[in-house]
């Protein structure tokens, strides 16, 4: 699962993100392991924003859902845009 969420996460990288610097954290807690794409440059725009939907982020979503985690897509602070994953251990 993480592999996966890593290739679909780095794909819309190369496709929507024009970014200069891509940062991959993750960690492993007593009840989940936790990772993180941060992009620099282009933040989540306006449009992107009205579209929750986009198929990109249901299917990372729902993926993680199946199996009792989450996802949470937002901007980056000062721009850009970060990806976090949450996975339950079992």
């Amino acid at each position: 699962m993480c592999l996966k969420l890593l290739r679909e996460a780095l794909t819309n990288v190369a496709w929507h993100a024009c970014a200069a610097c891509v940062r991959i954290e993750s960690r492993e807690t007593a009840t989940a392991f936790r990772a993180s794409i941060t992009v620099d440059r282009c933040g989540l725009s306006a449009n992107a924003r009205a579209k929750p939907d986009s198929l990109g982020r249901l299917g990372l979503a729902a993926r993680l859902e199946a199996i009792g985690g989450s996802l949470t897509v937002a901007n980056a602070e000062p721009h850009g845009v970060k990806v976090s994953a949450r996975i339950p251990l079992r």
